[in-house]
């Protein structure tokens, strides 16, 4: 069944010899068509010959006598069609999160996923659309499943799903995982001098997407230390806090395209004590003014 359209070919070429009072079927040759069938079973009658016939007889003096039979040769044939559509739905799904929902900037969209038949010959691409591909009317059998491209800023699942569609299981539902691309950052906080650093403790970031949404604040405890992974985008770090007397370091940014661990040392320096020290000068016009007194004199 394609787009509820019925197509049955009769082998024995003896289809055409019958008749049927249902303008819902057309008969063509050994061709048997019918369209805009809704899900559900279906009867159609095909007769051949006419039982309405009388039996005739004819009695004369003067002639042979004659006899007709009524013709009781009709046969019916009963063709029950039962309409059952089949539906494969396939649901892409963060394996995180469970959801449909991407991580970051990550999108399902650009997926892709290709049919095969049980002797894994491809029968077609299919891209993924709102999350879901969906197909109707596969015939009953068994085929396989494989995503043969991942969406941006995911994984690519390997594995290979077999599917089964029969009339006892005509449709079927599937959520396929994908894993976002990571990036887990370790920050190593010191703070002091070029001859002195010590771990610097209890100084907190925040991180914001490229929208300037924070989506994280982060500590970094005893040893100075903080850590944390994020999904495939591009993303702002800044400190907030300093230890008093040293200054923070600048904002910087992360990008995370592929799955790796980075370690990030930050050091904040001490701020420099301003040179108060103001050297006196001489007053020049009073020396001046000193000489031409003495001169005078």
């Amino acid at each position: 069944v394609e787009d509820h359209n019925l197509v049955l070919e009769d082998t024995t070429n003896t289809i055409s010899l019958f008749n049927i009072k249902d303008n819902t079927i057309e008969i063509d040759g050994n061709i048997l068509k019918t369209d805009n069938l809704k899900e559900g079973i279906y009867e159609f009658n095909f007769s051949k010959g006419n039982s309405n016939n009388p039996t005739l007889f004819y009695l004369s003096d003067y002639s042979q006598n004659l006899l007709k039979r009524a013709n009781l040769d009709k046969k019916t044939i009963k063709l029950t069609i039962n309409v059952q559509k089949t539906n494969l739905e396939v649901t892409k799904i963060d394996q995180d999160t469970k959801t449909t929902t991407p991580q970051g900037e990550a999108t399902f969209e650009g997926t892709t996923f290709t049919l095969y038949d049980e002797n894994k010959n491809k029968i077609e691409e299919y891209p993924v659309e709102n999350n879901k591909i969906i197909l109707n009317n596969l015939d009953y059998g068994t085929y396989y499943l494989k995503e043969t491209k991942a969406g941006i800023g995911y994984n690519r699942k390997e594995e290979e799903y077999e599917i089964i569609l029969s009339k006892e299981k005509p449709t079927l539902s599937l959520e396929i995982e994908n894993e976002v691309i990571k990036k887990t950052i370790i920050i190593e906080k010191k703070y002091g001098t070029e001859n002195s650093l010590e771990k610097e403790k209890d100084i907190y970031f925040t991180i914001t997407n490229r929208e300037g949404e924070i989506i994280k604040t982060i500590f970094t405890n005893e040893e100075g230390i903080t850590k944390t992974t994020l999904p495939y985008g591009e993303y702002t770090v800044k400190q907030i806090n300093t230890t008093e007397g040293y200054e923070r370091i600048e904002p910087f940014t992360i990008e995370v395209n592929k799955n790796e661990e980075e370690i990030i040392e930050l050091r904040d320096w001490e701020i420099p004590v301003p040179n108060t020290y103001i050297e006196e000068k001489p007053n020049y016009l009073s020396l001046i003014l000193y000489l031409i007194y003495i001169i005078l004199l």
